[in-house]
């Protein structure tokens, strides 16, 4: 039986040559902010299930297969402002087999911090969320319902910068003109993440990129790297009836996903195995949104993924 080992990360890391034109436009990355001093929330999950974590309806993490070890996530990506925040866990048990095994199903904690030590399952101390699943958790009307979603808030103290692009936007409701829209910005990405001047991919992405990057408390120099693995893959886009919608930011961004029966669905932008023997399959999530004094859709965020097959 072929296992399938899931790595969730906030930009590709595969590193690759590529033109010097990924550093001709870093005019936006000259303004990073930089703190090596500075704490920040983080996230750390570990499920045998697909799950996905957000803050404030924004998806800071996305599990879509057995993790062997913790992830790590950076909440600041869905923090909006100090005070009162909210975290959603939502697992897929489409494909729940019960084992009578005590091992915690999922494990979820959010926390405040500069070290990315992993909190343990016993240990709630300074630790803002902290949330076992069992197995002898899961009702019936859990399995019958295919998935669980729990939600809990926290108090953010300190929060590094307060860039979410989204909160000026109109709200967004899905539909085919919606879709159409969205579609249409996915095959121009596509083109020119594709196309051997990266110009025009670094115009349309680096709004968005920069803003990602400041909540990461990333430095430039990570950023332009970040860009040499992005654009060292040929990315592919899903055919038009095989994506449907998902709305995130309370109704004020939209990505595409794969249209299938799950609760959590992969992205609709993938990059092709660069060989024979390569197992490794990365997955770009694209999060649009459209400005309150404007018609069109704009990239407010962007991060990916990989997924890596192994065994037998």
């Amino acid at each position: 039986m072929t296992k399938i080992f899931t790595i969730a990360i906030v930009l590709l890391i595969s590193l690759q040559s590529c033109k010097s034109q990924v550093t001709d436009h870093v005019e936006l990355l000259e303004n990073l902010k930089y703190d090596q001093d500075k704490e920040m929330y983080q996230a750390a999950l570990t499920n045998l299930y697909p799950a996905e974590v957000t803050i404030n309806d924004y998806p800071i993490g996305r599990g879509l297969a057995y993790f062997g070890h913790e992830i790590y996530y950076i909440a600041d990506l869905g923090l909006q402002k100090k005070g009162r925040q909210t975290a959603t866990v939502t697992i897929d048990l489409k494909n729940f087999k019960p084992t009578e095994s005590d091992k915690p199903i999922l494990f979820l904690a959010v926390y405040y911090s500069g070290d990315v030590s992993m909190p343990s399952i016993d240990d709630k101390e300074d630790v803002l969320v902290h949330y076992v699943l069992l197995e002898k958790d899961i009702t019936e009307q859990d399995i019958k319902k295919g998935s669980i979603t729990k939600t809990f808030t926290f108090e953010a103290k300190e929060v590094r910068t307060n860039l979410d692009s989204w909160k000026n936007s109109r709200k967004l409701t899905v539909n085919d003109a919606l879709f159409n829209q969205l579609y249409s910005e996915y095959e121009k990405l596509q083109t020119d993440l594709n196309a051997s001047d990266k110009g025009n991919a670094i115009e349309k992405m680096k709004v968005a990129e920069f803003e990602t990057a400041q909540l990461r408390n990333a430095k430039k120099e990570w950023i332009v790297d970040e860009r040499k693995a992005l654009f060292s893959n040929h990315w592919k886009l899903l055919p038009k009836d095989s994506c449907k919608i998902k709305i995130y930011g309370d109704g004020k961004i939209a990505t595409l996903v794969k249209k299938d029966d799950s609760i959590i669905s992969v992205s609709a932008v993938s990059s092709n195995p660069k060989s024979k023997n390569e197992r490794t399959t990365q997955f770009l999530n694209l999060y649009f949104h459209i400005p309150n004094n404007k018609s069109d859709l704009e990239l407010t965020r962007f991060d990916g993924y990989a997924i890596t097959k192994f065994g037998k």
